[in-house]
């Protein structure tokens, strides 16, 4: 196994599992069997085969693995953003005062960076599970060898 393109391809696919995850709206379809994380598996098992040619579904259920572990602490940045501005923008329609936005701002960001990392402490089971699961599954489904 080519360590530099099994690190390539989980950091992509960990990527797209993270934004796809965290994105407002798009992060729906998780409550769909959680797609967007096994999906990113099928898609770091299918570019590792595009980059060496092969792959089978251990190769696939590794790189979904290292994909998820990078896409719950991506994910937990992007939750700790998207949830602190969500927060901050609630907490600004209500207020009057400057001083008060930036107070009511600096602690939903610090509240929103308490719920991400409680999540990341989840995500950080669920998302590799998840992803090895896509990566096996991608490993069966791409597991031929290229013909060039």
């Amino acid at each position: 196994m080519n360590t530099r393109s099994l690190l390539i391809t989980s950091g992509i696919a960990g990527t797209a599992m993270a934004l796809l995850s965290n994105l407002p709206v798009l992060y729906l379809c998780n409550c769909l069997a959680c797609l967007w994380l096994w999906t990113s598996g099928v898609f770091g098992a299918w570019l590792y085969r595009r980059i060496e040619g092969l792959t089978t579904p251990g190769r696939g259920a590794v790189i979904g693995v290292i994909s998820g572990l990078i896409g719950a602490i991506i994910g937990a940045i992007l939750g700790t953003v998207f949830g602190g501005a969500g927060l901050a923008s609630l907490l600004a329609s209500q207020s009057g005062t400057a001083e008060e936005l930036f107070g009511s701002a600096a602690g939903s960001f610090a509240l929103a960076g308490t719920f991400s990392f409680l999540g990341l402490l989840f995500n950080v089971f669920i998302y590799p599970l998840f992803g090895a699961i896509g990566g096996a599954i991608g490993g069966v489904i791409f597991g031929h060898k290229t013909t060039a």
